[in-house]
């Protein structure tokens, strides 16, 4: 009989995104990719000529939601709100500092 080995000890596990605190905002952030996505075409946030655009857009999104403003704008997946957008242009950022195209 052969003893089951995996060496995945120092690997990220993927399936710990379902118990992170905030899933639904991971689905309400999807929703908003999509969205830009029928606007801009898909993938197109990668094409940004500068990253600190990302940065401006979390920082007035943070703003609004200082000013107790939560809905951005209605789409036909429901409200997305300026808290969905802040999370999505921190993701994007940080994907575009990392590994900029």
């Amino acid at each position: 009989m052969t003893t089951f080995r995996k060496n995945d000890a120092d690997k990220p596990q993927w399936s710990g995104l379902v118990r992170l605190p905030g899933r639904d905002a991971l689905l309400r952030t999807i929703w908003r990719n999509d969205h830009g996505a029928a606007q801009y075409g898909r993938d197109n946030w990668r094409n940004v000529p500068d990253p600190a655009r990302y940065k401006d857009a979390l920082l007035r999104h943070a703003f609004e939601l200082c000013d107790d403003v939560i809905t951005d704008e209605p789409t036909q997946w429901g409200d997305i709100c300026h808290d969905d957008a802040v999370v999505w242009n921190a993701l994007a950022l940080s994907e575009l500092l990392r590994h900029g195209e």
